[in-house]
């Protein structure tokens, strides 16, 4: 890996479900974007030193490299349209918001609904606290100061 590039890393496990799920999306992504941007696939078993530096806790993670600066991450499943912001970011260096899909608030919102109703049902107020928290992560990419 060089200083100079635009690279995207994307560290990924051997057993992992979710990496082989994302693995065609990832590499499909990078060939649209392969003037500008390598694409380096990493097994976390194999570049733990790698991983280690860049703070990888779970896989798949993708970390945006601009002129050899950090200039985002995703980690877990991500949608194509999230993983072009990733290889965006690398491009120009601006960290990017990932915006949740619509069945991702759909469900965020849909489980709300569902520990409201089990706070409101067991008569536990400090559920409440919970369902709020959950709205708020529904909206999360949403938010004002969330904008770049």
């Amino acid at each position: 890996m060089t200083d100079t590039t635009n690279q995207v890393l994307y560290f990924t496990g051997a057993h992992c479900t979710i990496c082989k799920a994302m693995t065609p999306v990832v590499r499909a992504t990078a060939g649209e974007y392969e003037s500008e941007v390598e694409l380096v696939e990493l097994d976390v078993a194999s570049n733990g030193h790698l991983a280690e530096l860049h703070s990888v806790r779970s896989v798949p993670t993708l970390v945006a490299i601009h002129d050899g600066v950090v200039a985002g991450r995703a980690v877990g499943a991500q949608s194509r349209n999230g993983i072009g912001e990733v290889f965006a970011g690398a491009i120009d260096g601006q960290v990017r918001s990932i915006p949740l899909s619509t069945t991702e608030r759909a469900m965020r919102l849909g489980a709300a609904a569902a520990v409201g109703a089990i706070a409101y049902i067991a008569g536990q107020p400090l559920l409440y606290l919970a369902v709020f928290a959950l709205v708020v992560f529904a909206f999360w990419d949403k938010m004002p100061f969330r904008k770049t």
